[in-house]
């Protein structure tokens, strides 16, 4: 009987998962297996990471970078006071306090034409053109499209 039990346990011992030392087409399946391992962690490593830093979502997040001069900057929010933000998502903000990217993409087109020395009608109408959303209160000293004109009732 104790050489029956002394067999048994070198049998059990002795006994090896085939599979894994086998090969498929040239390749060891133990290796195979190792790296599909590795390339799983690796993937949830990025996954996990993309997760918790995501990146923002507008793809065109615009910088404000103001003048060093000061008169450009008074003439940038004297015009931009004539206007409502055009991204119709910030309560209708006036353009010269709204913080979004379409607010600052339009300041910085009043600086670009400011800095050119454009005239503040050309720059009105430039902006109203592109953006719309002149003030009322401001429609009739410049010849603007009444579509471009922003009310209350709007």
């Amino acid at each position: 009987m104790k050489k029956i039990k002394r067999l048994g346990r070198q049998n059990t011992t002795t006994v090896r998962n085939h599979f894994l030392d086998s090969s498929i087409y040239g390749i060891q399946v133990k290796a195979f297996l190792q790296l599909i391992g590795y390339i799983l962690i690796c993937f949830i490593f990025i996954s996990t990471l993309v997760f918790l830093f995501p990146a923002k979502t507008s793809k065109h997040n615009h910088i404000e970078t103001k003048s060093s001069k000061p008169a450009i900057e008074e003439n940038v929010v004297k015009i931009a006071s004539m206007f409502i933000c055009s991204c119709q998502k910030c309560k209708m903000e006036s353009l010269e306090v709204c913080k979004c990217n379409r607010a600052i993409e339009e300041r910085n087109l009043i600086r670009k034409c400011t800095e050119q020395e454009e005239t503040v009608n050309n720059i009105v109408l430039t902006i109203a053109e592109r953006y719309g959303f002149l003030k009322a209160e401001y429609a009739n000293n410049y010849n603007v499209d009444k579509s471009q004109i922003w009310s209350n009732s709007n």
